[in-house]
């Protein structure tokens, strides 16, 4: 009962679908079963990649965040080197650095 059920579908659909062909036959046949060395490195490109987002995002955050450390520990650096060439000055009751006194002095 089943089988002839199924068969008589099979039947009216066979019916319905029989002016409908299909032409790309080749070209899809050439994309999934490359022959050829170009065929090949088409079908080679033509895959999906994924990348993890997690691992990726956590190793640009430690690359980004090793090198903002290195960055603010050379600035630092610079600074106390540059603070312990400078000397406050004490002019009429207010501070200054002393080389922009002297630059003001100047003009």
């Amino acid at each position: 009962m089943l089988n002839k059920e199924i068969s008589e579908i099979k039947k009216q659909l066979d019916n319905e679908l029989r002016h409908i062909h299909f032409s790309n036959e080749n070209n899809v046949l050439e994309r999934s079963h490359p022959r050829t060395f170009l065929q090949k490195i088409k079908y080679w490109w033509n895959k999906e990649i994924t990348i993890p987002l997690v691992p990726v995002g956590a190793i640009i955050v430690i690359v980004m965040g090793s090198a903002l450390t290195d960055e603010l520990g050379s600035l630092n650096s610079q600074k106390q080197v540059i603070s312990q060439q400078r000397q406050l000055v004490k002019i009429a009751g207010n501070i200054y650095w002393n080389d922009l006194v002297e630059e003001e002095l100047r003009r």
